[in-house]
């Protein structure tokens, strides 16, 4: 299997939990739908119209987290409109929390991704080198825009392991055998979530999992019931062998 390996940064990001209603809350890294969103965006593909090109069952996705974040609740003033004669000339306001997410170096994430269509592969890998992007992609709200760094592609090679293994990547909690966490031989941060991992048609949440990743980017090992993939890079002037699960 062939991988590419990318990774978006900006200053600011806000990936927006679907569970909250008036207060807007942010997961510390982008759901595996937003990853989706942000390709989609790179390969020109309109709204809401690429949910069964980039399913689950179409491409794989990994993501890693690269340094700290930290959250910061902002207040956003919004129009309180019942009529579009109040959008042109509003008179009243009303006040929104507003979670933002941020870092000492921003925010930044590396991301794995392969699909079973060469044509898709061939054209990211091309818009990717060449830094041309149909849309301006940007980190879930458009005022955060982001750029994106080619890394290179590998062959991921997959094994299965019976002892505990260092994954980089987000992992889906229940791939995780019981007890299969090594909490005690290492200094970690562990950070769960509950996020969409597939749309179906009109945005209806197809599925939602779980997912267990370290908040500073560091490895975890554990034992897994799942396949894990071994992919081998070069970065930053030097070589990468890392253990991915994909979400």
């Amino acid at each position: 299997m062939n991988v590419l390996v990318f990774d978006i940064r900006g200053k600011f990001a806000h990936f927006r939990k679907y569970y909250t209603n008036s207060s807007s809350l942010t997961y510390s890294i982008p759901p595996r739908t937003t990853i989706c969103g942000i390709i989609a965006t790179v390969l020109g593909y309109e709204r809401d119209s690429y949910y069964e090109t980039f399913s689950s069952d179409n491409c794989k996705i990994a993501i890693k987290k690269c340094g700290a974040t930290r959250k910061m609740l902002h207040t956003v003033n919004y129009m309180f409109a019942k009529n579009s004669k109040e959008v042109v000339d509003p008179k009243k306001h009303t006040q929104i929390p507003f979670e933002i997410l941020t870092g000492d170096r921003g925010v930044i994430y590396r991301i794995y991704f392969s699909h079973q269509n060469e044509n898709i592969m061939q054209e990211l890998e091309r818009r990717l080198k060449e830094k041309k992007y149909y849309f301006a992609p940007y980190m879930g709200a458009a005022s955060f825009n982001c750029s994106i760094e080619y890394i290179g592609s590998s062959a991921a090679e997959i094994f299965t392991s019976k002892t505990a293994a260092s994954i980089a990547t987000a992992v889906d909690s229940r791939y995780i055998v019981e007890g299969g966490i090594d909490v005690y031989n290492s200094e970690i941060n562990l950070m769960r979530e509950k996020m969409p991992r597939d749309f179906m048609q009109d945005r209806y949440i197809k599925s939602i999992n779980s997912y267990i990743f370290e908040d500073e980017g560091k490895t975890i090992k554990m034992k897994l019931s799942a396949d894990i993939y071994k992919v081998k890079y070069e970065a930053d002037c030097s070589a990468h062998e890392e253990n991915i699960v994909f979400m």
